[in-house]
């Protein structure tokens, strides 16, 4: 435990001397998987699926605060869906602007769970957002909400593309929009994820909250186990097919994230609570003090010194009767005054 204390303190320190570097890659590195995904899973306009645009804009989302890449992802989503039909497209239009409404109001500087919920439930492996929760408020939730609708809006554009190209009559533009619509809130598995992933992400958020000890851990994982259960059974009662090898993916990175975030975010160590009481004229206060777990690097400077580097000795000569006789003289001195 006291290695890996070290190194937790190792890298913080590193982070506060190039945090201004480090977030640019990270905001890139997170922005540039976030395209390539939508890219790759909603490639219908051949002019901006391209990697290289995709590395052109995740070079200026590092640039731009966070939010811009959630803005960057609707837009390329947008444009995306505007080369199957513009009736999706506006479809797409009106549901980001309602969303983002209900932010603006509700909700305020979480953008990037929209964002993170969006790619990981492309990734198939929705367990991986559960603990996020464990640094959020309960309110957060309606931000990951936002994530799983546009996730909704993805598969189902892809699963309808070719009864909505724009080539064929089949379809008028009411059409168009009803079938969209129809089977966006009418689909099962978006039913589902929304009763799991927002269920057990306020269930951690609030339980992870609460002052029991221990509380990051036990919400991770009975929040784990409860999602399992839940789109278990879920999926075989509504007869949902369901990749068991990526739902086991998302169980292990969602295990690995909560280490981390209770590791390196929260850190508490129960082991060292305090009861803590005192007094004013109106009331008693009862407080419950957790340290959190850290330890004092020392920072030992050791200077080798070699024998080039030595000052050179030289012999000199004392007289000891010159020494007592200044030794007197400075005694003597000192009684005059």
């Amino acid at each position: 435990m006291n290695r890996l204390l070290k190194s937790k303190e190792v890298i913080k320190a590193f982070y506060e001397k190039y945090d201004r570097y480090l977030d640019g890659v990270g905001k890139f590195t997170f922005a540039l998987c976030l395209y390539l995904t939508i890219m790759y899973n909603a490639g219908y306009n051949p002019v901006v699926t391209n990697p290289v645009i995709a590395a052109v804009m995740a070079l200026i989302s590092a640039l731009l605060p966070v939010s811009a890449i959630t803005v960057i992802s609707c837009l390329l989503i947008v444009f995306e869906f505007y080369s199957v039909a513009m009736e999706v497209a506006l479809i797409v239009v009106f549901l980001i602007c309602l969303m983002m409404l209900l932010y603006f109001v509700f909700r305020t500087g979480k953008s990037w769970l929209m964002s993170l919920t969006l790619l990981f439930l492309l990734w198939d492996v929705p367990a991986a957002i559960l603990p996020v929760a464990l640094i959020l408020a309960p309110a957060d939730v309606l931000v990951s909400l936002f994530g799983i609708v546009v996730y909704g809006m993805v598969v189902v554009v892809k699963r309808d593309i070719s009864v909505l190209v724009g080539h064929t009559e089949t379809l008028s533009t009411i059409g168009r929009i009803n079938l969209v619509l129809s089977d966006l809130f009418t689909s099962s598995r978006l039913v589902l994820l929304i009763l799991a992933i927002c269920g057990v992400m306020l269930f951690i958020s609030i339980l992870g909250r609460s002052k029991i000890n221990y509380a990051p851990h036990i919400s991770s994982v009975i929040g784990g186990l409860a999602f399992a259960v839940i789109y278990f059974a879920g999926s075989y009662a509504l007869s949902i097919k369901i990749s068991y090898i990526a739902f086991f993916i998302g169980l292990v990175l969602c295990a690995f994230v909560a280490f981390l975030l209770i590791f390196f975010v929260i850190g508490m160590d129960y082991k060292r609570t305090e009861q803590i009481r005192f007094e004013d004229d109106d009331y008693y206060y009862f407080v419950k003090a957790v340290p959190k777990r850290t330890i004092s690097l020392t920072e030992k400077k050791v200077e080798n010194i070699t024998e080039s580097d030595a000052l050179p000795v030289r012999e000199v000569d004392i007289d000891m009767n010159d020494l007592f006789i200044h030794k007197e003289n400075e005694d003597r001195s000192k009684e005059e005054r």
